[in-house]
């Protein structure tokens, strides 16, 4: 009985661990691609600027090298190589659906000569290859082929994207595969909101906590006028056997037996894939630190995603009886989280939220000004999907701007007045303009070196391209969405740190790489401003954004290993210069 015992238990370790990094007979059609853990920092339908995420991102422990298997047998269709996006990819055909493998550091060399042919073709053609097709010659692979090399080309750290296809659009890869998944997703906060002439004119946001298993909220039951058009933003996150946060699969708000809204991500048409901006607030990305996504849970006009079923659109209404709602979020998975909430009718008139509000057409567009006329935003013909209501608030300073003076960043007059443009969830379709007058702080001979900046409640401020108009005396940049607005001087230069040894030099076949750190907590790095000298010689250096290091090919025949004397020079977009003069030994 004991030997039983211990050869049941040998049998659940083991199916265990094919659930972990391999196929299940009997249970799953396709293999993992990767033998590592099935651990994600990225979800099929997250945001990814304003489009979808069409794929999963597995996790491969911050390495490159990790071998990548064919989930199926399949024919080779196409191949990229480029600096951005998927960087080294591959797309395999399997019949009724595809395969695709992407920011490879290398294809299999195989009986074909696969990765020196992607090196000769960019040899002959540039660094480049936007897609390479395989027309006359028909390579395939077998299930659980080898077919390269897991790495972090294009965007991101080391990862591997993972997407499985169809003619009609991208499927969820999760569907054919078992997850050690059982952590239920997080709620963070509700926001209720109250929309008028297509913009969202009041919002107020109440934090999550957990109490008996359950979501709860401190304020559960929200007032609203007789004529409010009202709907809800959850702001939650997921993670799959990751510390990484992901969005979830599928949000469902009811009333009682009936559903009110509904969305999911588990397949969609290539048609949604640019749906990302109705779907996702990127204005609320962070709340208390803590990264999460918060979702509309209505469609907004323009919103076409398929995935949505919803009563109304998904627009409540207060009534004299107390009306109960209850959102639940599910992963992958099945885990399931839930939060309740109330709505009632106000009992006494109450001030329009709208006031205060100004009407923008969407055809002809409209101009909004502060009352001193020193700022200006534009919203130009054809710059909004429906008419908007939009507002501009002015003060002298905001959270961002102290925590950037406490930290010594910017001086205590280095920043002008904090322009509020409102709503921060207002969707555009083509890019406003915004209009600062010079303060008198700012001397036309530095105002070359002046960035705006746009940030919301808990994001750290990005610097807007920015050009100074010398005939209207005016700071202009273009900006895709609202929030605050603000000048503001930097005066620390980027600072370069030596990468960990392991990062720091890095052998790739008749070259060597090096990595130098480049850090700018303000106005940025200018890339274009990096000069890079190994013993007096100047060598190329490509930044990596995710990264934040630049990264020089150095042949191994010029430079050997030993004492190398290096020099770099790179400035800030705001022009502030760092010049590094060190002897490093690789």
């Amino acid at each position: 009985m004991k030997s039983l015992k211990i050869l049941c238990a040998a049998a659940a370790m083991a199916a265990a661990m094919a659930i972990m990094v391999g196929t299940v007979p009997g249970e799953e059609s396709l293999r993992w691609p990767v033998d590592l853990p099935r651990s994600l920092t990225g979800t099929h339908g997250e945001q990814r600027g304003d489009h979808l995420h069409s794929g999963i991102d597995i996790k491969t422990a911050g390495r490159t090298g990790h071998r990548v298997y064919a989930v199926d047998d399949g024919l080779l269709l196409s191949i990229t190589a480029r600096s951005l996006g998927y960087g080294n990819s591959i797309i395999l055909g399997h019949g009724s659906f595809f395969s695709q493998y992407a920011h490879l550091d290398s294809f299999v060399e195989g009986a074909a000569g696969l990765d020196t042919l992607v090196e000769t073709v960019k040899l002959l053609y540039g660094d480049e290859i936007d897609s390479f097709s395989f027309k006359k010659r028909r390579l395939r692979f077998k299930k659980g082929e080898l077919i390269g090399y897991s790495g972090e080309t294009g965007a991101g750290p080391p990862h591997l994207h993972f997407a499985l296809r169809e003619p009609g659009g991208p499927v969820n890869p999760l569907e054919y595969y078992n997850l050690p998944d059982t952590e239920a997703p997080v709620i963070k906060a509700l926001s209720f909101c109250v929309e008028k002439g297509g913009s969202t004119v009041s919002a107020v946001t109440i934090p999550a906590y957990k109490s008996w298993g359950k979501y709860a909220l401190r304020e559960n039951v929200f007032v609203a006028g007789p004529e409010d058009r009202c709907f809800i933003k959850l702001s939650c996150y997921d993670r799959v056997s990751s510390l990484n946060r992901c969005a979830v699969n599928k949000i469902l708000l009811s009333e009682g037996d009936t559903e009110i809204f509904s969305m999911d991500f588990q397949r969609f048409k290539w048609a949604d894939s640019s749906m990302g901006r109705f779907i996702y607030d990127r204005s609320i990305t962070v709340i208390g630190g803590e990264s999460l996504y918060t979702f509309f849970l209505c469609r907004r006009t323009g919103n076409k995603y398929s995935r949505i079923r919803a009563v109304n659109d998904g627009y409540l209404k207060a009534t004299e009886e107390p009306r109960k709602f209850r959102i639940d979020v599910f992963d992958q998975a099945g885990n399931k989280s839930s939060l309740e909430f109330g709505l009632i009718r106000k009992k006494a008139a109450a001030p329009d939220p709208a006031a205060g509000y100004i009407a923008v057409s969407a055809g002809r567009g409209g101009v909004l000004r502060d009352a001193s006329g020193d700022f200006t935003f534009t919203v130009p013909r054809g710059g909004l999907y429906d008419g908007a209501m939009l507002k501009v608030e002015t003060a002298k300073t905001s959270g961002q701007v102290y925590r950037l003076q406490q930290g010594g960043i910017i001086g205590d007059g280095d920043s002008s007045t904090v322009y509020t443009v409102l709503p921060f969830d207002q969707v555009y379709r083509r890019d406003s303009r915004v209009s600062i007058r010079r303060p008198e702080w700012i001397s036309k001979d530095e105002a070359d070196n002046i960035l705006i900046y746009r940030s919301y409640e808990d994001t750290a401020a990005w610097g807007l391209l920015t050009v100074y108009n010398r005939r209207t005396d005016c700071f202009e940049a273009n900006t895709s969405a609202n929030g605050r607005f603000v000048l503001m001087r930097d005066r620390r230069a980027p600072e370069v740190h030596v990468p960990a040894s392991y990062d720091f030099i890095v052998d790739d076949g008749p070259y060597r790489k090096m990595r130098l750190h480049l850090f700018d907590d303000l106005s940025g790095v200018n890339t274009k401003s990096v000069w890079l000298y190994i013993d007096g010689e100047n060598y190329p250096a490509l930044f990596d954004y995710d990264r934040s290091w630049i990264e020089a090919k150095l042949p191994k025949l010029a430079v050997s290993k030993g004492v190398h004397h290096v020099f770099l020079r790179v400035r800030d977009r705001a022009n502030n210069e760092t010049i590094m003069r060190n002897l490093l030994v690789f």
